[in-house]
């Protein structure tokens, strides 16, 4: 089976005031699409812990051309298409019934120890198991290493819940793009719309952690880009980094 779908219903609550689906829950549906692609290959949550492993994304890449709105039914493909040591390659598309795409994504997800969170080697037995396919979906990749040293400004400090932590202790990978949206300013978002999205996460964010979303904002030809990094002060050690292109 080298290309997996699931269907959802999109519900109320996970729309905006606009009754659209929020950016960052598109995100989250691809990535709950990946959890029921490898549920269904055998070797999904349970069997990962009870052997000690544990996938952690590094980056996405996205592209948004329409949201959905509620009670809309849409449909999300995956595929792998590259496997590489410690590295997994994993494609999504989302649709709308009809099969209207309306957005994609390119995902690296890293193989590691659960316990010491090292990356380790991929079994081979693993990869096997996976049906993989060349199409690949976005192939925008930002040098993330450019922006680093942006002046960035607009910090805000973000607090920490219980309920921003998922089975791997960790700070949901989907909560990183919902702060950065909640730190930029409403008028921008009521007069542009996100089309595209790059993150690569450095560092896990963990329960006690005080990280701080802090930005720059330029113009291009036809919309905006936002560097975003999101740090501690004290040290400036970055969790994250990510890139929008609004439009």
């Amino acid at each position: 089976m080298s290309v997996y779908s699931k269907e959802f219903i999109v519900p109320y609550y996970d729309t905006d005031i606009e009754n659209k689906l929020k950016t960052e829950m598109i995100l989250a549906y691809m990535a709950e699409t990946s959890s029921w692609h490898v549920d269904s290959l055998g070797i999904g949550y349970d069997i990962l812990k009870d052997n000690n492993f544990a996938w952690l994304l590094n980056r996405w890449e996205v592209n948004i051309s329409k949201h959905p709105k509620a009670k809309e039914r849409i449909k999300v493909y995956t595929w792998t298409t590259e496997f590489n040591k410690f590295y997994a390659f994993r494609e999504f598309k989302m649709t709308l019934h009809n099969g209207e795409e309306i957005a994609r994504a390119s995902t690296i997800w890293i193989f590691v120890d659960s316990t010491t969170k090292k990356p380790k080697r991929i079994p081979e037995a693993m990869v096997n198991i996976f049906s993989k396919s060349e199409n690949k979906m976005v192939e925008r990749v930002i040098d993330f290493k450019k922006s680093f040293t942006l002046p960035y400004s607009n910090d805000k400090k973000i607090i920490i819940r219980k309920s921003d932590i998922d089975n791997n202790n960790h700070v949901n990978n989907v909560k990183y793009l919902e702060w950065l949206i909640e730190s930029t300013d409403d008028k921008l978002l009521k007069t542009h719309s996100i089309k595209d999205i790059s993150i690569e996460y450095k560092k896990e964010v963990l329960l006690g952690d005080t990280p701080i979303v802090s930005s720059y904002i330029r113009e291009i030809k036809n919309g905006i880009i936002i560097n975003y990094k999101i740090s501690t002060r004290k040290t400036d050690n970055v969790f994250a980094q990510l890139e929008l292109e609004v439009k």
